[in-house]
């Protein structure tokens, strides 16, 4: 009865022992890994052509990286038309490890983080003066069209806890099906809103009619927006500077 006993006893302590094993490993690798998401937003369809979608990775693989803030940093946006209230932002003049030279503007370099590490990632944010965006933060485009490019690559994704994404304001609602004929695979990357325009920062104003602005607005990845007086734009201003600038419903921004 004793040996059975004893038996008994070292098989219940090697469960254990194999039990916090698998657990350890576990926790390791869930520290050891992170997620990566569409820098553009979740839908975006130039990263569903691609056929990218989210999916965990080691943090020592290298993909894009964007950052937020409660506050403004170097060259960030308020993208509050999609329901942010964090800045985002990418592209910096901070020389960090991992970062590829994008240009030189007015003889400052700027840099790119398109192939960095988890670690590289929180580096560079660091650097700006923010932090690494979290999943749902980049899922609601709170970093999109900030540079780099990355609207149509992963990037990577916080492993930090969120808080509660606040919900869009109903004061100016975005319309799914713009009453203007135009190929709906151009168009849609924006949101439509009837009637409004966001003041001024243009990047400059083109011709050629709605598609030609959406498609090269898409080329530019500085362009956050157009009107449909074709008017492309480099930052959208918050809700509460838009204005009306038309009575045909079938005129807009398009973000």
């Amino acid at each position: 009865m004793k040996k059975h006993t004893n038996i008994v006893g070292a098989f219940l302590l090697q469960a254990a022992s194999t039990a916090v094993l698998f657990s350890s490993v576990a926790h390791v690798n869930a520290m050891e890994t992170a997620k990566v998401v569409c820098g553009g937003g979740l839908g975006n369809k130039r990263c569903t052509d691609k056929n990218l979608e989210a999916k965990v990775v080691s943090k020592d693989e290298r993909y894009g990286a964007r950052c937020c803030s409660d506050t403004p940093f170097f060259r960030s946006k308020l993208q509050d038309q999609f329901g942010c209230c964090v800045h985002g932002g990418t592209v910096t003049n901070v020389s960090g490890p991992g970062l590829e030279l994008a240009h030189i503007y007015k003889g400052e370099e700027w840099f790119c983080p398109k192939a960095v590490t988890y670690a590289e990632a929180q580096t560079h944010c660091s650097n700006m003066g923010a932090r690494m965006c979290t999943e749902e933060e980049l899922n609601n485009k709170c970093a999109k069209a900030t540079g780099c490019n990355l609207n149509q690559a992963l990037v990577w994704a916080s492993d930090q806890a969120s808080t509660p994404f606040p919900s869009m304001s109903p004061s100016i609602e975005a319309s799914s099906t713009p009453s203007v004929s135009v190929s709906e695979s151009v168009l849609d990357e924006f949101d439509f809103y009837p009637l409004m325009d966001s003041p001024d920062d243009g990047i400059g104003k083109i011709s050629g009619g709605i598609e030609v602005y959406a498609k090269e607005c898409m080329k530019n990845d500085n362009c956050a927006g157009f009107n449909s007086n074709g008017w492309l734009k480099h930052t959208i201003r918050r809700k509460s500077q838009w204005y009306q600038f038309t009575d045909d419903t079938s005129l807009g921004l398009y973000v």
